[in-house]
């Protein structure tokens, strides 16, 4: 465990990937439950401890176009067209192989919770096609609890890094709508409120900065700890958004591998204004 005594509002407590049943350091997750209860219970007014699974969506066509083309040039000039002869990439879904790193997760939380990790008590989703894949493909199938069932909510502020790449430009709620009623669960997916049926915050130029992609993921933190009563919280979104997210906690940085998750304990403090 690490607590980090310069951070006033957000300390990480623990910080691992998700192999090796997610970095566990207890004797059992029953015990790393109880250990996060009992923090809750014993915690001053004001303060209070989340788990969050931070998972990154499965293998994209982009993705895939990055490779063919390498990083450098994928950068410079087709990260900013919209495909190439082969298909497109805007709001890219996932690849055969995405499909089965989603499944590949699902396999991993039903083991796992056999063995006493809890299922999320909550659960939010980037609006991009291929998180929405993600999350559908990880959770859909899993045999949860009654009283935490999987209804994620969709959310617009856990996008990838804006700007520039095609790839990270959003379809219409409408056609997201629609793309969801292809899957074998649609009726969960929440779209929160205020979601507009047009892409307002993808533009051509400039790219993103690192500091506004990190205010973005603040901003998704702050209304998880104030609103949501759940303890452990499953976040599915992108490399960037990760990484951003990390950050706002004071986490180490890492990039974390196409259709993989991590799950990090945060202590929030409430700050007087």
């Amino acid at each position: 465990m690490h607590s980090d005594p310069n951070d006033h509002s957000l300390r990480l407590l623990i910080r691992h990937q998700v192999k090796e049943n997610l970095g566990l350091r207890f004797a059992s997750w029953t015990d790393f439950t109880e250990e996060v209860k009992r923090l809750n219970s014993n915690a001053p007014p004001g303060t209070l401890y989340k788990v969050l699974f931070l998972g990154r969506h499965g293998e994209g066509w982009h993705n895939v176009a990055e490779r063919k083309y390498g990083r450098d040039e994928w950068n410079r000039y087709w990260a900013r067209q919209e495909g190439d002869a082969e298909g497109s990439w805007v709001d890219a879904r996932l690849t055969e192989t995405g499909l089965k790193q989603a499944s590949t997760a699902a396999n991993f939380w039903k083991e796992q919770m056999t063995k006493g990790l809890p299922a999320p008590d909550s659960y939010y989703t980037s609006p991009l096609s291929r998180c929405l894949q993600t999350c559908h493909g990880t959770f859909g199938n899993l045999q949860l609890p009654s009283d935490r069932p999987f209804k994620p909510v969709v959310k617009e502020l856990l996008r990838e890094t804006l700007g520039r790449h095609a790839c990270d430009r959003r379809s219409s709620m409408t056609e997201l709508r629609s793309f969801i009623a292809t899957f074998a669960r649609p009726d969960p997916f929440v779209f929160e409120p205020g979601f507009s049926e047009v892409d307002a915050l993808w533009k051509p130029e400039p790219r993103e900065m690192d500091e506004d992609t990190q205010a973005r993921q603040r901003i998704v933190l702050d209304e998880i700890f104030n609103r949501d009563k759940g303890q452990f919280i499953s976040i599915t979104s992108h490399s960037g958004a990760v990484r951003a997210m990390l950050e706002v906690v004071g986490h180490r940085l890492f990039r974390l591998g196409q259709g993989s998750v991590m799950a990090v304990l945060v202590k929030a403090e409430q700050i007087e204004a």
